[in-house]
């Protein structure tokens, strides 16, 4: 009787212990980047409500779109192109904000309407009250990565991530991120064409790849001065 009592309760003592490993799982990993990122060379960046140079874009945007040109420019991997038409890839950024308000002055400003997409469906969802437009949104930055097709049509978003102050400099923690697994996509790829080659390559029988049979020397080509 005694022994069923003890096996019962380390019975109970191993369920317990296996409760919070039970909860515990893996961290789904994200899709695989597309090889559009290994294989691009032009990258453009705007933001989702237009290019910098569009009269009507936020003070915020404008600077978030100069400030990942340059983290993109430091990076190296790809070249910035002034032309939209002829990039790869496409990078819209979006700073966050609660509401920003534009107009004149004597206006209120409310909180996030109900509705507002991430991202915006068009333009920065916009309401007037009393003279002043609003421009709201979602309160964290956003940066998506996209392909064009031949018509010039957004293809995507391949990447994106949001992140509160994570398109301000100097930090541009969204784009590093998107750095690091870029690059940690290409070393893959490379390691992986590496052994493909490695186990593709014909060995010898002293177990090397190399078209000189085993226990035999090459000799050296003749100096040119001395046919």
């Amino acid at each position: 009787m005694i022994s069923l009592c003890k096996a019962m309760v380390l019975g109970g003592v191993l369920v317990v212990l296996a409760l919070p490993m039970a909860g515990q799982t893996k961290p789904k990993k994200g899709p695989p980047l597309p090889e559009l990122f290994l294989n691009a060379t032009y990258v453009y960046v705007e933001a989702y409500d237009g290019n910098e140079y569009d009269p009507r874009l936020l003070p915020e945007d404008r600077k978030a779109i100069a400030d990942v040109a340059d983290a993109v420019r430091t990076w190296g991997r790809y070249h910035l192109t002034l032309r939209r038409e002829e990039a790869e890839i496409v990078i819209q950024v979006r700073k966050g904000r609660i509401a920003s308000a534009t107009g004149r002055v004597g206006g209120s400003i409310g909180t996030v309407p109900d509705g507002v997409q991430i991202p915006p469906s068009s333009r920065t969802e916009t309401s007037t009250n009393v003279g002043m437009g609003v421009e709201a949104g979602p309160p964290n930055d956003l940066l998506s990565v996209y392909g064009l097709d031949p018509k010039g049509n957004l293809l995507g978003p391949y990447w994106r991530k949001s992140k509160k102050g994570g398109l301000n400099s100097p930090s541009m923690e969204l784009v590093k991120k998107f750095k690091e697994e870029v690059e940690a996509t290409a070393a893959a790829a490379q390691a992986k064409k590496k052994a493909a080659s490695s186990a593709s390559a014909p060995a010898n029988s002293n177990g090397t790849n190399s078209g000189t049979p085993a226990g035999t020397t090459q000799n050296p080509p003749p100096h040119p001065n001395h046919p």
